[in-house]
Order: structure tokens, then sequence, then C-alpha cells
């Protein structure tokens, strides 16, 4: 009888795996028939100024793509590759300050950061974090503000990149999240404990990257491989504030033009009247010569 238990625990065992193998065997047929060579992924990488969001995109198109390291990316910038056998394309968004909170953020910084939605939608976010500099809970409510402005849906397609690998030294990522303090384990539960780690200065090591990928695919697959999609009502608040601030720029512009002009014509009215001014002194000078 206890032979008989074990064998029906040994069984029970073995179906258990077979069902997953079966599970990720579907998975992976359903990502070959949504994601053909024809189709592209679509990565959007977010994050504050100078985390290495721009370097990071090098790394994962395993190509010197986007400019690094002297200026931080003031407007989004679109690159496309092949890696891996996957069609990537990759938005450099601008970064945002990391010590500002909602209410400090400039009304065209929440506007631009939401123009960067690359059509018909994104299929993953990267949230670039710098392993090598602290987090507290001033960078947690940067990093939700601007987050938070594309809606609430977004986390469920969210994965935090950790740039700078190499200051890990011996300590794991998990050693770091968990010395980083509540604000710092508090964002990676808010992505569903996705997260990764890049090393920029050791790009030519691909296999990082093919694991980054391999997530990728899992946070896709798991959202039904579909993309994002902005909360509606959101989005119309962000195009009508958008509008708003280009209609104020444009009036803004029109009165210098206007006010310049202005001056323009009154230097011009006064140079005219000091020369009728003048002539006429001239003329009277000339008449009183002749008496």
């Amino acid at each position: 009888m206890r032979a008989f238990k074990d064998i029906s625990a040994k069984l029970s065992k073995t179906h258990g795996r077979l069902r997953q193998a079966a599970r990720r065997e579907e998975g992976w047929f359903q990502y070959f028939l949504c994601f053909s060579e024809e189709t592209e992924i679509r990565l959007i990488l977010i994050g504050s100024r100078w985390a290495g969001k721009s370097s990071s995109g090098n790394t994962i198109l395993r190509k010197e793509r986007f400019e690094c390291g002297r200026t931080r990316t003031a407007q989004s910038e679109v690159r496309h590759g092949l890696v891996d056998g996957r069609k990537l394309t990759v938005i450099d968004a601008p970064g945002w300050s990391s010590s500002l909170s909602l209410a400090e953020i400039p009304e065209g910084d929440k506007q631009r950061f939401n123009m960067f939605l690359c059509p018909p939608g994104p299929h993953v976010f990267l949230l670039v974090i710098d392993a090598d500099a602290s987090f507290n809970a001033k960078h947690l409510d940067a990093v939700t503000s601007h987050v938070e402005l594309l809606g609430d849906g977004v986390w469920r397609h969210t994965i935090i990149v950790f740039t700078r690998g190499d200051w890990l030294g011996t300590n794991s990522i998990e050693q770091y999240i968990e010395g980083e303090g509540e604000a710092l384990q508090s964002l990676v539960e808010q992505c569903g404990n996705r997260y990764h780690v890049v090393d920029n200065k050791n790009a030519s090591d691909g296999t990082q990257i093919s694991e980054l990928l391999e997530k990728i695919t899992e946070t896709v697959a798991a959202n039904g491989w579909g993309y994002f999609v902005p909360d509606q009502q959101i989005f119309q608040t962000i195009e009508e504030r958008r509008r708003k601030v280009e209609e104020g720029a444009m009036l803004r512009k029109s009165q210098t033009s206007y006010v310049a002009l202005y001056f323009s014509d009154c230097t011009w009215g006064f140079f005219v009247l000091w020369f009728h001014i003048c002539l006429a002194f001239y003329l009277c000078s000339l008449h009183l010569h002749a008496i």
C-alpha cells in the first residue's frame, strides 16, 4: 500500500511537470504565432535623467544607435533593430528630475512624456534605475507621479532595468533591492517583481539582453500578447493641456512679434520726426542768413 502511494505521488508530480511543460510550449507556440518575423516588439525606455536610458538602448540593440554621455535626451528618439531574430522598436524618452513630485513637475514635461507612445502602443515600458544611486521615498514619489500619468494599467507593462550592474560587485540585485529599503521594494512589487540588471560597460555580453528579451516576452504573454493602451480620459486631458500650452506659446509669440513691430514702427516714426525737425531748423537758419 505504501509503495502504491509512493508511485501515485511520483506520477502526480510527473503529471504536474508535464502540464507545466505543456503550458510553456503552448505559450511559446502563441509567441511564434503573435510575434513572427514581420511583427515588431515596441519598447519605451523611461526613467530619471542620467539613469542610463540611452546606453541601455544601445546595449539592447547591440549597436551604438543613441547618443549618450555628452548631453541629456531633450526629445524622444526612435531606433529600430533586429536582435535574436526579433524586430525591435526602441524609444528613448527624455528623463525627468528624480527629486520632483507631481506638483512640482513642469506642465510641459507632463505632456511631453505622454507623447512618446509609439503607434499603436508599446508592448513594454523599461523603467531604468541606476543601481549605483540611492533610492528613497522622494525618488519613489517622482517615479510613480510620472509613470501614473499614463494610467494605472501601465504597471502591468513595466519592467525595471537596473543599470551599472558592475557596481554591484559580489552582491546580488536582490541584496541591493533589500538594502535600499521599503521605497525600492515597493516599486519592485508595483511592477510585479519584474526586474533585470544590465552592465552597459560590458555591452558585448549578449546573454544579458537575451535574458531581458525573455522577460519582455513573458510580460507581453501575461498581458494577452497585447500592447499598452493609455487611459483614454487621462490621454484626452493631457492632449487638451498640450493644445492649451501650444496655443499659449503661439499667443506669446504673436504678442512678442507685435511688440517688436510696434517698437520698430515707433523707432522709424521717431527718426522721420527728428529728420523733419532738423530740416526745419536748417531752412530757418538759411532764411535768417538771407535776411
